[in-house]
């Protein structure tokens, strides 16, 4: 198994700094006024730009778009597309497709990151009005609650879903993205589902909906036509879900795209940045605003080994406490990637990333998210909160959660919008309780990702669990965390929660 001490650690970093194949990726620019017009008119976001969904369902046998329970996205400001819905489509077994409406951006550039979530067995299937069900089409009966299904009817095992591209595609007039809204038991009565209450203010939220850049920058050029009108694009995301052993597996997923045009910032200030990388040491030409952004700063990144690499936030704004991150492999390959250890210098933060396939290191594209006492989204959210699930002791080694009561997480590493002690409990090896206290209202999104150790994955156990206030309750997350070989094992992890602002 890869392992990376301190002592591997210094001795990389020290031969990195003599590569002359770094990539330097610079995430600063003038603020641009209006929307940026490209190839064949096409509209790109000037302001920023997300979407979120989880998916309910593991094997949908059509287009299904998203209920407003189970997604957000700065679209739902935009008069034009107001009653537009995500959507989600399963390609092949463990293989989907989402497209968020009006939020396109060309070229890769943004984010995007996924998470699996525990999914009961057998497999739940949907089919989408007017889909042909296999039994119609020829197939045998009861092939669509087999399908992605390759257990025999045995326990299924823990999936581990990641991305593997995005990009901006043409608004799809037939339904692909851009669906009206249709009503549903779910949208006519959600208030038995903890994570959608209806709250009627969020005026005392600091980062709530109101925030005029998320509004004014979308909507100023949405007419009556509709957002194909302007040149605007949908978002595009594809994404993978493996078993440990390597295989495509079906499974319910949580997704994330987020974009901040250069010179913009997130909501409030707080530090934002994101960088997509190819995994490769050569350096490579990149659009200033393509694949980073950290408002005033500089991200470098450099691959140090075979698998290895290192990701250093420079400025001044990354080297306080309280940050959070959150990594993809990307490519569509069976190598998944962890933030292995991070270091705070006089001047920057620096990230180390390992990536191997099974057991071994092997060079490999990634998406890396960090956000600082700030939401997963860089506007509109109406709370947040996150942690680390490791715990250092009065300056001791960081280790895991202690098993039996709840411990106050690690202040370092922690944060809540709404001031409230976050914890962390080992309820058994591999298994960790989160508490998120007072920011449990929905739609949500959570997104968990290993930390420490290159071959471990970790996971959502299930959708969180919210009790208290409705309109913000505590809210209970359990995360699986499993070697190479799928077998629980206790590897620390960074956990976040972000809740919508935007209601339909």
């Amino acid at each position: 198994m890869p392992q990376w001490n301190r002592a591997t650690v210094a001795s990389v970093v020290l031969a990195a700094l003599a590569l002359a194949g770094g990539i330097t990726l610079i995430a600063v620019a003038a603020a641009r006024d209006g929307s940026a017009t490209g190839a064949a008119g096409r509209v790109d976001p000037s302001g920023p730009v997300w979407g979120f969904v989880r998916s309910d369902v593991t094997a949908p046998a059509g287009v299904l778009e998203v209920p407003a329970s189970a997604a957000g996205g700065s679209w739902q400001v935009i008069d034009a597309l107001a009653s537009a819905r995500a959507t989600i489509s399963r390609q092949d077994v463990g293989r989907y497709r989402v497209t968020f409406p009006g939020i396109g951006v060309a070229g890769g550039r943004g984010a995007a990151l996924s998470t699996a979530v525990g999914a009961p067995a057998p497999p739940v299937v949907v089919e989408a009005p007017g889909a042909e069900s296999p039994e119609a089409a020829g197939g045998a009966p009861g092939a669509s609650d087999r399908a992605g299904d390759a257990s025999g009817g045995r326990e299924r095992r823990a999936a581990h879903c990641q991305v593997s591209t995005w990009d901006a595609v043409p608004p799809d007039a037939t339904g692909g993205g851009r669906v009206a809204r249709v009503a549903s038991a779910d949208d006519r009565d959600d208030s038995d589902d903890p994570d959608d209450s209806d709250d009627p203010d969020d005026s005392d939220d600091p980062d709530s909906a109101d925030d005029p850049d998320s509004a004014d920058d979308l909507d100023e050029e949405d007419g009556a036509d509709g957002a194909a009108s302007t040149g605007r694009r949908d978002e595009q995301v594809d994404l993978v879900c493996r078993d440990p052993s390597g295989a495509y597996a079906d499974s319910r997923f949580t997704l994330l795209f987020t974009y901040v045009p250069d010179g913009r910032a997130a909501a409030g200030g707080a530090p934002y940045a994101y960088v997509r990388h190819d995994g490769k040491a050569e350096p490579a030409p990149r659009p200033p605003d393509g694949h980073s952004v950290a408002g005033p700063g500089t991200i470098e990144v450099r691959r140090v080994a075979t698998g290895r690499y290192t990701v250093d936030l420079i400025g001044s704004d990354f080297i306080r406490t309280g940050n959070n991150l959150q990594l993809n492999a990307t490519g569509g390959g069976a190598a998944g990637c962890n933030a292995l250890d991070r270091e705070v210098l006089a001047d920057r933060q620096s990230i180390l990333v390992g990536c191997t396939d099974g057991g071994a290191w092997a060079d490999t594209p990634f998406v890396l998210l960090y956000t600082d006492h700030g939401a997963l989204v860089p506007t509109g959210a109406r709370g947040f909160a996150h942690v680390f699930t490791g715990v250092a002791v009065d300056g001791g080694p960081v280790e895991p959660a202690p098993l039996g009561d709840a411990v106050g997480a690690w202040a370092r590493y922690s944060a809540n919008s709404a001031g409230a002690a976050n914890t962390v409990r080992r309820v058994e090896v591999g298994v960790y309780e989160v508490v998120f206290p007072k920011v449990g209202r929905g739609p949500g999104l959570l997104s968990v990702s290993a930390y420490g150790d290159a071959t471990s994955r970790c996971t959502a156990a299930g959708w969180p669990e919210v009790t208290g206030d409705a309109g913000a309750g505590d809210l209970t997350v359990t995360v699986r965390c499993v070697d190479a070989a799928g077998r629980a094992v206790d590897s620390h992890a960074s956990v976040a929660y972000t809740s919508a602002g935007f209601e339909t």
